[in-house]
């Protein structure tokens, strides 16, 4: 009998745990099925419209053929023909133009594979277009969860138009990143079919914070220019980056007087958190007064931590003309109220030690106070302390700072709103206070009104009346004031002469006066009376983008009977270059300059 309890006793652990196991098993499942489901992607609805859809229910699979319209979220296809499986979430257009768009891109090619799930996928034959700079590449690859928008292959990339380019640069990968910068990796820099050089990278950085993506640097060929002044002038200006860590750009520009300017910038992140950096700095210019040169050549490197709350660089920076070796320290602390900064520089060869102490602090909505100290070898050399209101219709900022070229001691300024009234817009400015400046220090009230309106005599011809009156008030040693008139109108005429003629011109009248003695040297104003002219002729060739350009700007001084300015110029544009010619009647002096 004992063994038999014993048995039962057996068969119900073993019972247990096999229930146990069970639920176990049972878990771990729900639990895999868990994850994978919140590791995939959820599909994304989409809509499809066309001529002719077919829809094969068997093998998942919808066909469509004539003006094909995929869309997914801000993602939109547009084909002659598209194939939908729906087991994959694959898409496959072709024809004899894929059209592919985004929020902020727009890729045309012949063939296009995507995942429509995944947002990934491949363009074959591929262009696009990033502000004035065309690409066109073997394909393109769309990748989710990188740090760029776009990875072309074979590519090559060109701000003309034309279909055959005057000049391209040619890569073996061009990767368009979000933060501003089209990346070619060894790439080849052509003109028409010849080869001038090869570089392992170029950089070309656009903003797009307008909306706009503007471009700078677009091809790695230096600026020529020429004047009678300076003679033969080169600029040139080269980004590059080695890989996804280590980057930089060189930059010189040399004129047939002497002048020289170079400089070396490079950085590698070390870790998401801490970059080395690197400069050099060399420059040789040109005192017109001595007609003698002074030079200056800088090495700078150190380290930085920027953890987006904390950033903190450390280094040093050498001087090999004066050999002095100066030792820098430099911390910045931001939360969402305030923001401190503290620098701490030592001059190892003179001994001279500088210290800099910063707060902005933020109490309420739009209010800004500051706090500002700067020492030298522990004596007070600069300060400045102010309070700030920007919302609401007149903001005003009370200062209050010593070592400066003006001083304020301290000093309350009021900008006010805009008036309209009856089409003329008013906006007054006001300043009271204590103020230095040049040795001479005063109790002054300053009073400024601007005017303007514009008016439109005809479809073709408008006038603009611009107008300011400035008041300066001094209330020590003496009560003076000086006040200045200003007021210009300006014409502006354009026409379509011919179908291949355009012509702008304007003409302008403008006027300074002034009442009483500027009191502080920085408050006086250049008066007189100035005639203003421009015209602006274009005449259009049949080719793309291609036209003359004459000029004219001018400023002439009545009392004088002088020209301040007086240019003449002559433009031929082409598609993706020009060449200008100009000539100053001021001064005799000639130039050109060619663009790319």
């Amino acid at each position: 009998m004992f063994a038999n309890k014993t048995g039962l006793k057996l068969n119900k652990i073993k019972t247990k745990l096999r229930d146990i196991c069970f639920l176990l098993i049972l878990l771990c499942t729900l639990l895999t099925l868990t994850v994978a489901a919140e590791g995939s992607p959820p599909a994304q609805p989409y809509t499809l419209e066309a001529g002719d859809i077919i829809y094969d229910y068997y093998q998942g699979r919808v066909m469509a053929k004539d003006m094909v319209k995929f869309e997914t979220g801000d993602l939109v296809v547009k084909s002659d023909r598209l194939w939908l499986d729906l087991n994959t979430n694959i898409v496959r257009a072709g024809g004899e133009r894929v059209i592919l768009k985004t929020a902020d891109q727009e890729v045309t090619g012949t063939y296009l594979k995507y995942n429509y799930v995944e947002a990934t996928g491949t363009i074959y034959g591929a262009r696009s277009k990033i502000g004035e700079l065309n690409f066109r590449g073997g394909l393109i690859r769309l990748l989710q969860g990188e740090d760029y928008d776009l990875k072309i292959e074979e590519a090559s990339f060109t701000p003309c138009i034309l279909p055959d380019p005057h000049y391209q640069v040619k890569a073996d990968q061009v990767q368009v990143y979000p933060d501003g910068r089209v990346v070619g990796k060894r790439v080849e820099f052509w003109i028409g079919d010849f080869r001038l050089l090869s570089l392992p990278s170029y950089v070309v950085k656009y903003d797009d914070s307008e909306g706009d993506r503007k471009l700078s640097n677009p091809v790695p060929l230096p600026h020529l220019g020429y004047n009678s002044k300076d003679g033969f002038t080169v600029k040139y200006y080269y980004p590059y980056q080695v890989n996804e860590n280590w980057q930089g750009e060189i930059s010189a520009e040399v004129n047939q007087q002497g002048e020289q300017w170079a400089g070396v910038d490079t950085s590698y992140q070390l870790s998401p958190l801490l970059e080395l950096r690197g400069n050099f700095k060399y420059s040789k210019e040109l005192e017109d007064d001595e007609e003698t040169f002074t030079r200056e050549e800088i090495f700078s490197t150190g380290l930085n931590y920027n953890s987006g709350t904390v950033d903190l660089f450390t280094g040093f920076d050498y001087d090999f003309i004066d050999r002095e070796t100066i030792l820098k320290t430099n911390l910045q602390y931001k939360q969402d109220k305030y923001s401190l900064f503290t620098g701490l520089s030592y001059n190892l060869t003179d001994k001279e030690r500088e210290e800099k102490f910063k707060i902005d602090y933020y109490p309420f909505k739009d209010y800004r106070l500051n706090f500002y100290h700067g020492y030298i070898n522990e004596e007070l050399k600069e300060n400045s302390y102010s309070i700030g209101y920007q919302g609401g219709p007149v903001s005003w900022t009370l200062q209050q700072r010593e070592g400066y070229e003006i001083d304020y001691l301290p000093y309350l300024t009021l900008n006010g709103p805009s008036y309209q009234l009856r089409g003329i817009s008013l906006k007054g400015r006001a300043g009271l206070g204590r103020v230095r400046n040049e040795g001479v220090t005063t109790d002054k009230v300053n009073l400024d009104l601007h005017l303007s309106k514009a008016i439109k005599l005809t479809p073709n011809l408008n006038l603009s009346l611009q107008g300011r009156i400035t008041d300066n008030l001094y209330f020590r040693p003496s009560k003076e004031s000086y006040l200045v008139f200003n007021s210009a109108i300006t014409g502006t005429y354009s026409s379509k002469l011919s179908p291949a003629m355009n012509l702008k011109t304007t003409l302008g009248y403008e006027i300074t006066e002034e009442r009483g003695k500027a009191l502080l040297p920085d408050d006086k104003e250049d008066v007189g009376k100035f005639l203003k002219t421009g015209l602006d002729l274009t005449y259009l060739l049949p080719e793309l983008e291609s036209a003359w350009v004459f000029g004219i700007d001018g400023k002439y001084e009545i009392e004088t009977g002088e020209w301040d300015q007086a240019s003449l110029s002559l433009t031929r544009k082409y598609d993706c270059f020009s060449l200008s010619v100009n000539y100053n009647l001021a001064d005799n002096s000639f130039g050109f300059s060619f663009d790319i």
